[in-house]
């Protein structure tokens, strides 16, 4: 039996951007200590789970070989415990395996409705239904039906979850279970009744989990952890590369070019120029994995004056935030060569692509400084952050993600950690309800009340005119608009006027609605651009001036989009053929 109160727990420190990785290795961590089909109850999970919060003392920071030495222990440990109980030992995962910790959907039983089957060919049991009964009183019983096993002793572990609560189960011996779930709140009756109950699978056993959330972890822990340089590490560069190959078919070649230094004018920089950037450390590519990019990060590049006689300098302008390899926070500005010194400390691999000339005589370089002026300071705009990536109900996830998990993984944090919540979701979906102040499970009921579906209502465009209240800087309390890196670049854009320079008004264009894809495939870009004698020394067979870097970065399809009425607004797209082909969503 389970108790359906989740007890809220805080996770200060926890990047906002990572949540969805911390919910499913909490799960899975939460369930490694037990090796039997014994029902984990969540007041016994939160206990676990916080312990998996606590604070970590400082520590002396490690080299990326002592890091090594550590994993190569734990996978040692690992390997003996499974070796102990006749198991199959983890195998290290290739690329292409990385975020298989993550549970696939299966099936939302509803309460009186049919018994739903799923088949999973990998699985202990291959074949399995499920049910949903005695629906009432503040509680219902789920009902599985097992078939196919492969093997007497195997077993298949399960995330069962509503909006309110969840329960990891581990399925062993025997072809039928029940699961009660008891003491559910009015909203998560409203909830299962409306959606049904969850059903997830883990791919692998419990420890193979472990192992694959460790070597997805290791994508990111050296360039995101302030335990040494601002540099990527080797190590990490080459699993980042091998993720990106495995992926989405991108490959990046090793540059020995290093920086290249240009002579600044408008004519090969104007105002308005795009800088495309990724960064080898496990975000950036992630970021450019789930939108179909070829960056993890965009700036804008602006001629600003400095003097009372004409005087101008270049700047490059960005949405950005601090951290142990940029000093820097929020909206800001960073004289041109300043900015390349430190995009190199940084592991950056920076392209150009100039506007051409057209744009940049129609771009207006006095509104843009404007506008950068009247958002200077603003912070990084967490609060859509994922909302211009999101354009369908569930044709923008990349298995095993999906519209379920989302679903149910934000309503389970929130919570938690009410905060992030507050911050990444439940504001921009109360701006789509047209409501404000309700959490994550008050916004599902509005929208259920409505007759608008969960997918329905992620899928609502972003629109520039939405409004949010981000913590943190010098006005917390002044709604603003929310601005991630590429809004920031196609908001500097929008504000020199080429959009309207294209026949558009300025409400056809929704730029929070991009990626950063969307904006470095606009047409006001140069599609094959004259590059200084120096680029093409450096770096002859890319079509683009690369700037700095260790490995050879090009912009996919750059230039090929012209803009138009609601544009990216409704592009569905999952790796590796994403909406490449498709100019009208």
């Amino acid at each position: 039996r389970v108790h359906g109160d989740l007890t809220r727990l805080q996770m200060s420190g926890v990047g906002p951007t990572l949540v969805m990785l911390v919910f499913a290795a909490l799960v899975v961590s939460a369930a490694l200590p037990s090796f039997h089909p014994d029902v984990f109850s969540v007041k016994h999970l939160n206990e676990r789970l916080t312990v998996h919060t606590r604070v970590a003392p400082v520590v002396k920071p490690r080299s990326v070989a002592e890091w090594e030495e550590r994993v190569l222990a734990a996978r040692g440990r690992l390997a003996a415990a499974l070796e102990s109980q006749g198991r199959a030992v983890p195998q290290r995962l290739n690329p292409n395996d990385l975020f298989e910790f993550i549970p696939t959907f299966v099936a939302a039983p509803l309460p009186g409705g049919d018994a739903l089957s799923w088949s999973l060919p990998g699985a202990c049991s291959q074949a399995a239904t499920a049910s949903l009964s005695a629906f009432g009183d503040n509680s219902t019983t789920l009902a599985f039906s097992f078939s196919q096993r492969r093997t007497l002793l195997c077993y298949d572990l399960y995330l069962i979850a509503s909006s309110g609560t969840f329960h990891v189960h581990e399925f062993a011996l025997g072809d039928k279970h029940e699961i009660v779930f008891e003491a559910l709140s009015p909203e998560d009756m409203a909830d299962i009744s409306a959606n049904g109950l969850r059903v997830f699978h883990f791919q692998s056993e419990v420890l193979q989990d472990v192992v694959d959330f460790w070597d997805t972890a290791l994508l990111f822990l050296q360039g995101n952890l302030p335990l040494g340089p601002p540099s990527v590490s080797p190590e990490e560069a080459k699993l980042n590369l091998e993720f990106l190959q495995t992926k989405m078919g991108i490959t990046m070649a090793p540059r020995s070019a290093g920086v290249v230094n240009l002579t600044l004018s408008k004519e090969i920089i104007p105002s308005g120029s795009f800088l495309g950037i990724i960064r080898l450390d496990g975000l950036d590519p992630m970021i450019a994995w789930g939108m179909g990019a070829h960056t993890g990060h965009t700036t804008v590049a602006l001629w600003m004056p400095t003097g009372p006689n004409g005087e101008e300098e270049l700047y490059v302008t960005e949405s950005q935030t601090k951290s142990h390899y940029w000093p820097n926070n929020f909206i800001q500005k960073t004289p041109f060569n300043e900015w390349i010194a430190l995009a190199t400390d940084a592991s950056y691999n920076v392209v150009l692509l100039p506007l051409t000339a057209e744009a940049a005589a129609a771009f207006n370089e006095t509104a843009a400084n404007a506008w950068f002026a009247e958002n200077e300071g603003h912070p990084y705009g967490f609060a859509n952050f994922l909302f211009g990536w999101i354009d369908s109900a569930d044709g923008n996830f990349p298995p095993p993600l999906s519209e379920q998990l989302v679903m149910v993984g934000f309503a389970l944090l929130d919570r938690i950690e009410p905060n992030i919540t507050e911050l990444m979701w439940n504001q921009a979906l109360n701006n789509r309800l047209n409501t404000s102040g309700l959490d994550c499970a008050a916004v599902y009921a509005k929208a259920a009340s409505q007759n608008i579906t969960f997918g329905e209502l992620i899928s609502m465009p972003e629109l520039d005119s939405y409004r949010y209240l981000i913590p943190g800087w010098a006005h917390p309390e002044t709604p603003i608009q929310s601005m991630v890196c590429n809004v920031w670049v196609g908001s500097v854009l929008k504000a020199g006027g080429l959009f309207s320079w294209a026949g558009l008004a300025d409400d056809e264009v929704n730029v929070g609605e991009t990626t950063n894809a969307d904006i470095y495939r606009l047409s006001f870009f140069e599609a094959a651009p004259q590059r200084p004698p120096q680029c093409v020394q450096a770096d002859p067979e890319n079509d683009l001036c690369q700037l700095t870097g260790e490995f050879s970065l090009e912009l996919f399809m750059h230039a090929t989009s012209g803009p138009y009425p609601r544009m990216r607004e409704r592009c569905a797209g999952i790796a590796p053929d994403y909406y490449y082909d498709d100019n009208t969503c």
